[in-house]
């Protein structure tokens, strides 16, 4: 068994991902709808709210587990060894992702402003010689939350242009959607950057990550899926 944490429906992209290539994985999945937004939290709200559900998901059974938040992966290096142990964040291998995908060392990051204030993917690619620029867009969240990620929707283009502006500017041929709400909003962001520019999920990428490093007896199950 394994768990998914996210703040909201955004690790869902991650869950799916992972059905894809391991049906019969059961599947414990905790979207914290109580506390969110994560992303325009400050670190004291945030790490005691990672604590108790991290020790949820233990107290259910479940010991590894796929940290599918960007905002909360940022923070897992300031809890102690015990309260991270069986953690599994994704800031690392939406790296190596963007990493892999960019041709002229120019990556973009779109993410919430707690992502961004901690920033540990912009510190990842750039001690890799790569060029970052960064931006922020909360209020996705909010919009992905209800419902609205219709790539028409007057209020999606309008904030997805905003963001994107910087990175334009910039010249990257990378951008990473540095948030589990995001994919939600991917052919507006896929017109709004042109062609040439690659998009890469954090969902996506920190869910094969995952598979790739805990154990395969772990996988092994009655395809059962749990949300808490």
């Amino acid at each position: 068994m394994i768990g998914i944490y996210d703040s909201g429906s955004g690790g869902l992209h991650s869950l799916c991902a992972i059905r894809k290539r391991c049906p019969s994985v059961d599947i414990l999945y905790r979207g914290d709808l109580a506390h969110a937004p994560y992303g325009t939290k400050t670190r004291e709200q945030l790490l005691p709210i990672l604590r108790e559900n991290l020790s949820l998901f233990r107290a259910l059974g479940c010991h590894h587990i796929l940290l599918a938040c960007m905002t909360a992966s940022s923070l897992l290096p300031l809890l102690s060894y015990e309260d991270g142990r069986g953690v599994y964040p994704i800031t690392d291998a939406v790296g190596m992702s963007a990493l892999a995908l960019t041709k002229n060392k120019r990556v973009g990051i779109v993410s919430t402003s707690r992502t961004m204030k901690e920033g540990k993917l912009k510190d990842y690619l750039s001690a890799r010689g790569v060029s970052v620029s960064e931006s922020e867009a909360d209020l996705l969240v909010a919009l992905a939350e209800r419902g609205q990620t219709s790539p028409s929707d007057a209020e999606v283009r309008a904030i997805v242009q905003a963001s994107v502006e910087t990175h334009l500017c910039a010249g990257v041929d990378t951008l990473v959607l540095g948030c589990t709400h995001f994919p939600y909003f991917e052919e507006a962001f896929r017109y709004a950057m042109g062609e040439g520019v690659s998009l890469i999920s954090s969902a996506q990428a920190g869910a094969l990550s995952f598979l790739k490093q805990i154990p395969k007896d772990v996988l092994k199950g009655q395809g059962h899926i749990h949300f808490i």
